[in-house]
């Protein structure tokens, strides 16, 4: 019960900062089709470089420096279809990180796939750091 209730309380923070972080779409659970389009716009953005995180097979990132963010998107999985997105952001002259997503397939291998970001946060704030414009 524990990743339904994770889930839960990262759509209601997600709502609460949409408007500040520009969230794609107002809800975390979305359609395969919302998933595959968003796959594409971010792909299609300029300056975008994809990587192979180590340790995620079932994952690519794709890193838009000009919009200090990185892309996390299942290639496969339990948690296929679905996106993590990390930013880097300013508020009150200090950087912070932020991680929301969305999902398309099980709520709850989601969540269990978004907690593994957490533990994460260092090496992907440091990457976006020396990404900044």
């Amino acid at each position: 019960m524990k990743p339904v209730l994770l889930a839960l309380a990262l759509s209601l923070l997600a709502t609460l900062v949409q408007a500040e972080t520009g969230r794609r779409f107002p809800h975390s659970q979305i359609t395969r089709g919302e998933w595959q389009m968003y796959l594409n716009e971010v792909r299609a953005k300029p300056g975008v470089e994809t990587l192979k995180p180590k340790g995620r097979p079932e994952t690519t990132a794709y890193f838009v420096s000009s919009e200090r963010t990185a892309y996390y998107f299942t290639t496969g999985g339990p948690a296929h279809p679905a996106v993590v997105v990390t930013r880097l952001y300013e508020r009150d002259g200090t950087l912070r990180l932020q991680n929301f997503g969305y999902f398309a397939g099980s709520e709850e291998a989601f969540a269990n796939w978004f907690s593994g970001f957490d533990r994460l946060g260092p090496e992907i704030e440091a990457r976006l750091k020396t990404k900044q414009p």
